[in-house]
């Protein structure tokens, strides 16, 4: 199956040897962190890689289709396509380490956001309510630092 969005990153960030004397972290205003490379470097070579925090793809399961299926519906206008909303619902999940690691994450909306109406229509459909606050917090999480598996480097 294909996958939509292969996940959040930053847990086991590793720079290929040498490239840690020149690409350096940064602070952006909209982006969040960012790499800034001091030289160029070819195509296709690689730099870094890391381990995903989690990986999420559509399934089966009963709460994945609820959140399909809801998507495009006339009750419930989504900001973001519907699985950016399972993965954030997955994201409860991750151990309290990886929570914490996910949180640490570039959001624009800082302090955190209010939750939006399709938040809470998908938490009441799942019979979730009361987690508003920390969905909202990892839908926007999942949405400024996720790839998809075709997503073009």
């Amino acid at each position: 199956p294909r996958r939509y969005a292969s996940a959040m990153g930053d847990a086991g960030l590793r720079l290929r040897p040498g490239a840690q004397h020149v690409v350096h972290v940064k602070q952006h205003d909209v982006k969040g962190r960012i790499l800034v490379a001091s030289k160029d470097f070819a195509e296709g070579e690689m730099l870094m890689w890391e381990r995903p925090l989690l990986e999420v793809q559509p399934e089966a399961s009963e709460q994945c289709q609820v959140i399909l299926e809801m998507e495009g519906s006339w009750d419930c206008s989504y900001r973001y396509p519907g699985l950016f909303y399972w993965a954030a619902l997955q994201s409860l999940s991750l151990s309290e380490e990886d929570q914490s690691l996910a949180l640490q994450l570039h959001r624009p909306h800082r302090p955190k956001a209010e939750p939006g109406e399709d938040v809470r229509a998908v938490l009441e459909a799942l019979g979730m309510e009361g987690l508003e606050a920390m969905m909202e917090d990892l839908l926007q999480i999942w949405i400024f630092n996720s790839l998809r598996s075709d997503d073009k480097l």
